[in-house]
């Protein structure tokens, strides 16, 4: 297999059905795997320990002086968090407003001051960019990290830290069609999942266009322009990046980037508390770092987290590759509805403020208001009429059409609940015994490869089982309520 075929699939650029973009998309990731196994076999690779990799960038970043962490903090070796993720420890605690990580600005990749817009190569670039497109922090990123590792590789003075990064993640684009199956009967299947695939295609293809065809001279390699650099740009991007309080645009930060996110119950309120882009971590302009500081005592062994992301579920899989932490009531697990009017009343749905098609993700414990602007749209969306108070807000909507749309909701999915939890144990099952055969010795270098192949494929099918099983208990939750509501509605309409 020549590598050119593993690392470059040139899509047509004109548009595809939805079919048959998901059908290249499964080719393609069927062909990597082959080249992946195909390569192995040959004894050119084997997959990296990135977990003893990380622990020993930290010990040597530390040994130059770039990371500053207090005594005893470190990254844990074993999983610290539900989701298995290497993470922060205090092995010693913290008292809180301790500065518990310091790393310096140069050991940052951070486009804006990482290259200079007056020296050749990707500084010009992205200045030039930036003039002709508008400023775009992420696709900036993006370039920045093919540029790094794909473009420069060893000679990157990122490259040891980029290596200590996985090759591949969690996340639904390096799914199997058997993965991705799992989620049948939600919308963020259809309306999330193929959608950005093809958004990325979109982007891959833009960055062929406009910066990897008049740029030659600065990504001159074939893997730099390839699917695979982009996939993995784009993950990073989304799962890594963070923003740096007194700097400008996104940023990746090494060890910062492997805290953990806070578990535990969100409500609304909470979540109106905290302003995203602001970021957890502060530039220090005394010594040229990004600090972060302990938000609360942390007691002796325990995994450090923060709170940055506040993404529900199916965001956190699509763009982290894991389910958040949280409570079944949490404001985060919730249902995705995408719903859309029909163009005969699409107008009436328009003036009564909604969008269309409209995107919202309910809660079990959504406010009595939420359920009404829920209704309303359906209402609205059929052609009836609703009634509003003086601020223009729904109230006292009809419930019956939305029960049938939650019902509806339950029945498009091809299993049951019970069925989900015998699959889910399933394949924690499988997902054991292949850490287990992978530790044993005398596996040869093919084997090896494809039990790694079928962790992945088992680890990420639970992780899509698990997802379509809080979706079902949210729905049966809002199905209950709903049916209660309509109760008491009869009930006062006979008295």
């Amino acid at each position: 297999i020549k590598i050119a075929s593993c690392s470059t699939f040139a899509h047509g650029r004109r548009m595809e059905t939805r079919s048959r973009a998901r059908s290249r998309w499964y080719r393609a990731r069927a062909a990597i795997m082959m080249c992946a196994i195909a390569a192995c076999a040959r004894g050119a690779c084997a997959r990296r320990d990135v977990r003893a990799i990380a622990v020993d960038f930290v010990r040597q970043a530390q040994d130059v002086g770039e990371i500053d962490l207090s005594p005893g903090v470190e990254l844990g070796t074993e999983p610290s968090a539900a989701n298995g993720r290497l993470g922060v420890v205090a092995r010693e605690g913290l008292d809180a407003m301790d500065a518990y990580a310091r790393v310096s600005w140069r050991a940052v990749l951070h486009p804006a001051t990482t290259y200079d817009a007056n020296e050749p190569g990707l500084g010009a670039t992205l200045a030039q960019l930036k003039l002709e497109h508008g400023a775009d922090d992420k696709a900036a990123l993006i370039l920045a990290l093919i540029y790094e590792k794909y473009e420069l590789g060893t000679r990157s003075r990122f490259f040891e830290y980029l290596r200590a990064m996985p090759e591949e993640f969690d996340t639904p684009t390096f799914w199997s069609e058997a993965n991705t199956k799992e989620l049948e009967g939600s919308d963020s299947y259809e309306h999330d999942v193929l959608e950005e695939y093809k958004m990325v295609k979109n982007v891959w293809t833009g960055l062929t266009r406009r910066v990897f065809d008049v740029y030659g001279d600065v990504f001159t390699n074939n893997a730099t322009k390839s699917w695979h650099a982009l996939r993995w740009a784009w993950t990073v991007a989304h799962a890594r990046a963070i923003r740096v309080r007194g700097k400008e645009g996104l940023a990746i930060v090494p060890v910062i980037d492997m805290i953990q996110e806070c578990a535990g119950n969100e409500t609304a309120a909470d979540a109106a508390e905290h302003d995203e882009d602001t970021g957890f971590a502060v530039y220090d302009h005394h010594s040229d770092a990004a600090v972060v500081y302990a938000k609360r005592e942390y007691a002796p062994g325990e995994a450090v987290c923060e709170r940055f992301s506040r993404m529900n579920n199916f965001d956190s899989i699509q763009h982290l590759g894991y389910l958040p932490d949280v409570d079944e009531r949490d404001t985060r697990n919730c249902v995705l509805f995408v719903m859309q009017a029909p163009d005969r009343h699409a107008e009436k749905v328009k003036n009564a403020g909604f969008e269309t098609p409209w995107r919202a993700c309910v809660a079990a414990d959504a406010k009595a208001s939420s359920l009404d602007l829920l209704a309303a749209f359906i209402e609205l969306a059929d052609g009836r009429d609703i009634d509003v108070n003086a601020a223009g807000v729904p109230v006292d909507v009809r419930k019956d059409a939305l029960l049938d749309l939650i019902k509806a909701r339950i029945d498009r999915y091809p299993t049951s609940i019970e069925d989900d939890k015998a699959s889910l144990d399933a394949m924690r099952e499988s997902v054991r015994d292949f850490n287990e055969r992978l530790n044993a010795k005398g596996l040869d270098v093919l084997e090896r490869t494809q039990m790694e192949l079928h962790l992945d494929n088992a680890r990420r099918g639970a992780l899509a089982v698990e997802f379509r099983m809080r979706e079902k208990k949210v729905l049966v939750a809002l199905r209950e309520r709903v049916e209660t509501l309509l109760t008491m509605r009869d009930a006062r309409d006979e008295l």
